[in-house]
């Protein structure tokens, strides 16, 4: 964990204009954004719903006392 936590920190300067919105003016003066960042936001809710579905799946442990 420690490792990935360094390589992300050491890559994230790097990669922070993948994430940046990017965004272009057409010649009628109107403004874009690029589909890319329609990805990005796909891909975020696809993560944290699979993070949601990991922490649901979790077992239910009942107190062990309870029965006694």
């Amino acid at each position: 964990m420690l490792a990935v936590a360094i390589a992300i920190t050491i890559a994230e300067p790097k990669m922070r204009h993948l994430w940046e919105p990017q965004i272009t003016v057409n010649a009628d003066g109107t403004a874009s954004a690029a589909a890319t960042s329609l990805v990005k936001a796909g891909a975020l809710s696809a993560l944290a719903i699979f993070c949601l579905m990991r922490l649901a799946e979790q077992t239910y442990s009942p107190f062990l006392y309870f029965q006694f």
